[in-house]
């Protein structure tokens, strides 16, 4: 995940962060808080603020990474749901589930395709079967009684 990417899907996140701060700041200087005062507490709700986001990045980062090196560590790709570790937020739990629930699903259509193809290939083994028997029975017939 590059940072471009992350800071694309947290921008609401950043606006109303960013906006906040400038609204209490005009608040603030509007009460009459010298600027210095106002700019230290700007930077004192951004520090922790972008802490925040950046411990937020780099564990986002590190799961993927994690999840990425899983992916391409197995040799059935369609097994990564249930290789992988637990979920370790509620959005990924839902993911996983739903990517489960995908995967059973493509699971019993594979299974279905199998069973109708061996079905498929008993009923015409069954057909050449049940052929065969009249025919050679003609042919012996024939055969015995060439008159």
């Amino acid at each position: 995940m590059r940072i471009s990417d992350w800071i694309r899907d947290k921008r609401a996140v950043l606006l109303v962060c960013f906006a906040g701060a400038l609204f209490f700041s005009v608040l603030l200087w509007l009460f009459g808080l010298e600027t210095g005062e106002i700019c230290l507490l700007f930077v004192c709700f951004l520090l922790p603020a972008a802490g925040l986001l950046v411990w937020d990045y780099l564990r986002l980062r590190r799961r993927l990474s994690y999840l990425r090196a899983v992916m391409e560590a197995l040799d059935k790709k369609y097994l990564f749901a249930e290789i992988a570790d637990a979920p370790t937020s509620a959005w990924e739990k839902e993911y996983f589930e739903m990517l489960k629930t995908a995967m059973k699903a493509m699971t019993d259509e594979v299974s279905c395709a199998d069973r109708q193809g061996r079905e498929y290939r008993e009923f015409i083994e069954q057909w050449i079967h049940e052929m065969k028997v009249p025919l050679t029975a003609v042919r012996l017939l024939c055969e015995n009684h060439k008159t």
